[in-house]
């Protein structure tokens, strides 16, 4: 199922799920801080008065003035913003408030990675184009699994060379060129590629990444759908020789771009909008709504002859794929995967269905209607991410991404590699006696927390199910156990038998998770700024201390910083003395090592050390900066993860 997304900067704006995701990190926000930023978004560039947000957000209800600040200063600190240097939310003073930085709704598929823009260095680059000139040997010999038939013979070779994002790709009748989507260092764009030549034309900047460019059965005219200013859906076509000049075709229900699927032998266009699912006739020009439901229907197309119709449908972590007569409407086929996909194509034949291998997906496989299931590619090096519409009997297009996030320890002086994989590894946390190493891994299919020991062997410690994120690893003070938070739920691991036990709390609206002892937790609740401690053994909850912004406990010592993160304090374990060791905090996320106080920054990211007259001194810097995956390493050293390549490249696959 897709979901409508708001992307501003690098941040994802949820306002079903009241959540913002930041580089991976999933936030879960108070509805009434989801709903305050849903209507500085709403009216973006306009100001917002304070009686509005009275009026609109808390509904009627008299408010104190500070009541209405403190909503404001809790929504800056989620997204990093400052009051003095804001660059999403500004002050107008005596009038309101304003959002002031541009962004987009788009669509983002669930259980799926969200790619980030890959900034790349000349060092990252050769270093990239080596190891990715070696993988097309390694990953791109195609080969079937042993008890499979084999429809395509081993010829596969990439037909784009950008660097970045290239995907959605749309071959032409003759096969000769090509449409796709790519990212550029503005945004996203449309290219055009003859096949015979080197480097790709941008024909048109777009403001999604989720546009679908698709060719026109003849000539060199194409499709797509796109949101105007507005704020309305229209597909549009145009060509690539005046690609500025486009003509509206119809109109499409949707707050967000829809995939148009083009019918090349009945000069047709089928898509699903919010309304039902559509046919327009391209030499007509008439529209028809189809008898074919898009309630629960995760993703549908018809088969090139239009005998068919194919749905995917998402349950319980698993997908549905069944196929209908269009005449009678009869159930034809259907089949079961034991995991989720999120779309599908035709064979040309119409005779067969081609869809995706478990995510991260190594296979493209072939689901023949008489039942037959061929793998016709398999990859050893990134992951199939998407099938093209299949344009030709004798080839089929499809994009592999390469996603890596690799574990570095950093000192003062260098950075070295301590998990460097093809997989994604993340959130390492290092044992108190800095002889293990935890951390979580998706090179099993779904996130799972391993094990790298001193004699650099690996060990996997969960079994966690599908659809899991781990957003927190902790090791308790003698080293035998470790606290994981996957998705809303806690879990404490024995790292030598492996057992896991789930406690029973609700980890939703909680962060900073830490050891306090052997036997108790702590964690800060979002939803009133305080501080608790949890016993795992008797499940009784305390509380601690109250304006809390963030928290960190180090040698008996909390290190407390208060509720808008601007002063930092130190107290002793039982909270009976503090003192104020910096006010130099600045609303920022801040760390402690060593008995030294750093902070993170924006623009870039960056990891800085703030010394005790205020001054500052960066540590880490680079776009792959995750504060919240950065932790301690014992000597004053870091250890955090960070995403070594971010490229996804078309790929052809053709038979003799």
């Amino acid at each position: 199922m897709t979901t409508p997304i708001i992307k501003f900067d690098n941040y994802l704006f949820n306002s079903e799920l009241d959540e913002i995701t930041f580089e991976g990190e999933v936030f879960r926000l108070e509805h009434q801080q989801a709903n305050l930023l849903l209507l500085l978004l709403k009216n973006n560039q306009k100001i917002v008065t304070r009686d509005q947000i009275a009026k609109e957000i808390w509904q009627g209800i008299i408010v104190e003035d500070n009541t209405i600040t403190k909503a404001i200063t809790r929504l800056r600190k989620v997204l990093n913003d400052s009051a003095k240097s804001p660059r999403f939310i500004k002050t107008i003073p005596k009038k309101g408030y304003q959002f002031i930085a541009d962004f987009e709704e788009i669509f983002v598929i669930p259980d799926q990675d969200i790619p980030k823009v890959r900034h790349f260095t000349t060092k990252n680059l050769v270093f990239f184009f080596i190891l990715f000139t070696l993988g097309f040997i390694a990953f791109l010999a195609v080969q079937p699994e042993k008890q499979a038939k084999q429809s395509f013979p081993a010829q596969s070779s990439p037909i784009t060379y950008r660097e970045g994002l290239e995907y959605s790709a749309h071959l032409h009748p003759n096969g000769k060129q090509l449409l796709f989507m790519g990212s550029t260092n503005k945004g996203y764009a449309i290219f055009h590629k003859k096949l015979s030549a080197a480097t790709p034309t941008l024909l048109l900047n777009v403001s999604s990444r989720y546009i679908y460019p698709k060719w026109l059965p003849s000539g060199n005219a194409f499709v797509f759908s796109r949101i105007n200013s507005l704020g309305q859906c229209n597909i549009v076509s145009t060509t690539i020789d005046q690609p500025h000049q486009s003509e509206v075709l119809s109109p499409c229900l949707s707050n967000v771009p829809v995939e148009v699927f083009v019918n090349n032998n009945t000069k047709k266009l089928t898509w699903s909008d919010s309304s039902g699912v559509w046919q327009f006739n391209i030499d007509s020009g008439v529209r028809q709504q189809l008898p074919f439901s898009h309630e629960h229907v995760d993703f549908q197309l018809p088969s090139p002859d239009y005998q068919s119709w194919a749905t995917l449908t998402q349950k319980n972590e698993k997908s549905v794929l069944s196929i209908y007569d269009i005449e009678s409407q009869n159930l034809l086929y259907t089949k079961l995967l034991p995991y989720q996909i999120n779309h599908f194509k035709w064979s040309y034949d119409g005779k067969a269905l081609y869809h995706l291998s478990e995510h991260p997906s190594h296979q493209l496989i072939k689901q023949s209607i008489d039942n037959q299931e061929e793998v016709i590619a398999t990859t050893s090096f990134g992951f199939i991410s998407q099938v093209s519409d299949v344009q030709n009997k004798n080839t089929i297009e499809f994009v592999i991404s390469a996603i890596d996030t690799d574990i570095a320890r950093v000192t003062a002086t260098e950075e070295t590699m301590v998990v460097n994989s093809t997989f994604r590894d993340y959130n390492p946390s290092l044992s108190p006696n800095l002889t293990s190493l935890a951390f979580a891994s998706k090179r099993t299919g779904s996130a799972q927390i391993w094990l790298k020991k001193s004699n650099d062997e690996y060990q996997q410690l969960t079994q966690f199910a599908r659809a899991s994120y781990i957003y927190t690893i902790a090791w308790s003070p003698d080293n035998k156990m470790l606290l994981v938070k996957r998705n809303d739920s806690l879990y404490i691991i024995d790292v030598d038998s492996k057992k896991s036990t789930k406690l029973p709390i609700n980890a939703e609206d909680k962060f900073t998770w830490q050891w306090v002892s052997n036997n108790s937790i702590a964690y800060i609740d979002k939803r009133n700024n305080s501080l608790f401690y949890f016993d795992i053994n008797n499940f009784d909850q305390q509380l601690v201390k109250t304006n809390i912004g963030y928290a960190q406990l180090i040698d008996q010592h909390w290190y407390v910083s208060d509720s808008e993160n601007k002063t930092l304090s130190r107290y002793d374990a039982v909270f009976s003395q503090g003192e104020i060791i910096s006010q130099y905090l600045n609303e920022r996320f801040w760390l402690m090592n060593d008995q030294q106080l750093y902070v993170f920054t924006k623009d870039p990211n960056s990891l800085v050390r703030i010394n005790k007259d205020g001054s500052e001194e960066t540590l880490l810097k680079g776009p792959s900066v995750n504060p919240f995956s950065v932790k301690n390493a014992g000597n004053g050293d870091f250890i955090y993860h960070k995403i070594s390549q971010n490229e996804a490249t078309i790929y052809q696959l053709r038979s003799n």
